[in-house]
């Protein structure tokens, strides 16, 4: 269910308009706390009432509530849902008449009421237009009514009656309508500004741009047909906000789709000569090294670096099986284009690694071996040399000190 509030300052006009209705066999008056039953006297009791109040200007309350073309509805239902409406509005105490108009494919009443109450007391407008629609969701909901979108929801604005009228005349879809159905296309389909002007322009739009002295877009407005419309006479769905926030988003959202995400591989390397994690991984796998309590020795092993027999894997190629330490059989797999220098290098470093092996092989075994005599004794020695030392080095400052 929809309701339109209006309010304005003459009974008698809106009342004649509704008994011109009524003459014309397309409405009928349904309900009113009031007397008179024709235009003229039901106008001379709103004035009597208004009197009460003689400087409020806009004392007309008019009301239309629409339900969908699929419902329908008795007069008596539609007096019941009235009056709920009426009193939630704050009129229960207030001069009002009720029409049903049967003018339009959808059922809907109008309410006229009058703002000073009986007591000449004015009815609140304070957020009537949000009250309004709360009232209308609870009516619904009451009356098992179809439930219209809330108008904060709604992005497209509808048809005036005018417009309404011309198309049932000459079958002609208002420029409104044409703007709304092309715009709706057009931003669901540009990602930038340049590219919805061209699309618009294709198909005769001219969108104008509207700008402060700070070059600040705040507006926009399209033509068609000669024809100037605002954004926001379009609907809230085409203000400048928002046909700039969806343009954002078209953005964003076809980035996103075009990036293909495969980590560790060069199509998706930012930088393309950088080395793919996948190969540093297996260039650096599986090294370690420790003591080792069963040999007691620190030994380096590798799975890149095996003993035993070489398995060429067509990527590698023997290097040196000589090169190796009490027996062992070291082998070392290289890149095919590796030169003679890293292989030269290799070799040295593996013999270099292996002196330093026995070295420390050697200070394990003493450690191992704590308790030999020879050892204490040279640990003995150590201390004293130690002793001797600090004492003649503080003999040598007392000496500086007396100047000798």
């Amino acid at each position: 269910m929809i309701a339109k509030q209006i309010k304005g300052t003459s009974f008698r006009g809106v009342l004649n308009y509704m008994e011109a209705k009524v003459n014309g066999g397309v409405a009928e008056l349904i309900d009113s706390n009031m007397l008179s039953q024709n235009a003229r006297n039901l106008a001379k009791e709103f004035g009597m009432i208004r009197t009460l109040k003689p400087n409020l200007n806009k004392v007309v309350y008019h009301t239309a509530l629409s339900i969908n073309p699929q419902e329908h509805l008795s007069n008596e239902q539609f007096v019941e849902i009235g009056k709920e409406y009426l009193k939630e509005m704050g009129f229960a105490n207030s001069q009002y008449a009720m029409y049903r108009h049967y003018d339009r494919d959808h059922a809907h009443i109008h309410i006229i009421a009058n703002r000073i109450d009986f007591d000449g007391q004015v009815v609140s407008d304070k957020w009537d237009y949000k009250r309004s629609e709360n009232i209308v969701r609870q009516l619904e909901q009451k009356h098992g009514l179809i439930r219209v979108p809330d108008s904060s929801k709604v992005q497209e604005s509808g048809l005036s009656k005018g417009q309404v009228e011309l198309f049932r005349r000459t079958h002609t879809i208002p420029v409104k309508k044409q703007l709304q159905m092309i715009l709706m296309e057009a931003i669901s389909t540009s990602s930038s500004i340049p590219e919805l002007l061209q699309d618009l322009n294709q198909q005769g739009v001219e969108m104008k741009l509207h700008k402060n002295q700070n070059e600040q877009v705040f507006g926009v407005s399209f033509e068609l047909e000669g024809i100037c419309l605002k954004g926001s006479t379009l609907g809230k769905g085409y203000s400048w906000i928002q046909i700039n926030k969806k343009l954002t988003d078209n953005y964003e959202r076809n980035r996103r789709s075009s990036q293909e995400i495969h980590r560790g591989t060069e199509t998706n390397s930012r930088w393309s000569d950088r080395e793919n994690s996948k190969d540093q991984f297996e260039q650096y796998r599986g090294l370690k090294s420790g003591y080792n309590p069963d040999s007691k020795q620190f030994e380096r092993t590798s799975e890149g670096f095996k003993t035993g027999n070489l398995i060429d894997s067509g990527t590698t190629n023997q290097i040196n099986e000589n090169s190796a330490t009490a027996g062992s059989e070291y082998q070392c797999a290289y890149h095919q284009n590796g030169s003679s220098q890293e292989v030269e290098f290799y070799n040295r470093h593996q013999n270099d690694t292996n002196s330093n092996t026995d070295r420390i092989n050697d200070w394990g075994n003493n450690i191992l071996d704590f308790s030999s005599a020879d050892v204490i004794n040279n640990m003995d020695k150590d201390d004293d040399n130690l002793f001797l030392n600090r004492k003649k080095k503080k003999k040598r400052n007392r000496d500086l000190e007396r100047g000798i």
